[in-house]
């Protein structure tokens, strides 16, 4: 205790003087200790899965230039990474191979879609429903299912309703509670100028899917309106 008496006898002068080294040496410590902390803490930043699984298969494909798989794999990953023309090329290279053909088209109508490249998309998932539509599971085939989606949703983009309606209807006769399929084939009807058939799938698919997006009760809405059915068209709007 003899040093806090040494201390209230200090002058004034010197007191102040005291304290702000006190503070000082309190401020470096702290930085010291936050700076040492986050040290610990720190850790380099580490490729995403993705980006470990292209990088893995990209080694794959420069050992075996001839492996397919390994070459739709890494087409499949740049596809995910939305490296889309990287995507575009590694498939060109598989069909030119003659090989898994369905897998390859599918995947490059995926990637030219997503870059607007919208008749080349047309192309492959044209291609697609040609091979898988003489398969023995064709009726039950998903891959197929998802091409005449694509035609559908492409065929909407531009204007083109009753090509959607064709699509989506063969898409939805493949899986039934295919929701996403049902939507757009109720918005292809009122596009169409036929809201009376559009009001079933947009049912359907809001019985799949009852929460989560508003854009078949908008759409239904829309459709209960121009068949007169007011009060149900208020409905689909407040849930919309």
């Amino acid at each position: 205790m003899a040093w806090i008496a040494s201390l209230a006898n200090l002058p004034e002068g010197e007191l102040d003087k005291f304290i702000k080294r006190i503070a000082a040496v309190l401020l470096v410590g702290l930085v010291l200790f936050v700076g040492f902390y986050a040290l610990d803490r720190w850790r380099p930043a580490t490729p995403s899965i993705v980006d470990r699984e292209i990088a893995s298969l990209e080694a794959a494909v420069r050992a075996s230039p001839s492996d397919v798989v390994a070459r739709g794999q890494l087409a499949d990953a740049y596809l995910v990474a939305e490296r889309f023309d990287d995507a575009i090329a590694q498939y060109d290279q598989v069909l030119a191979t003659g090989k898994a053909d369905e897998l390859a088209h599918f995947g490059r109508a995926r990637a030219n879609e997503a870059i607007g490249q919208l008749d080349a998309a047309i192309a492959d998932y044209e291609a697609v429903v040609g091979i898988a539509k003489e398969g023995e599971m064709a009726n039950v085939d998903p891959m197929l299912n998802a091409a005449f989606y694509g035609l559908g949703s492409i065929a909407l983009q531009q204007d083109k309703a009753a090509d959607a309606i064709e699509s989506l209807s063969a898409a939805v006769a493949i899986k039934r509670s295919d929701a996403d399929a049902l939507n757009l084939l109720g918005t292809a009807y009122v596009r169409n100028g036929e809201p009376a058939k559009a009001i079933e799938p947009l049912e359907s698919a809001i019985a799949f899917v009852p929460v989560g997006w508003s854009e078949p009760y908008t759409t239904l809405a829309s459709a209960y309106t121009a068949t007169g059915d007011t009060a149900r068209a208020d409905w689909a709007a407040a849930m919309a």
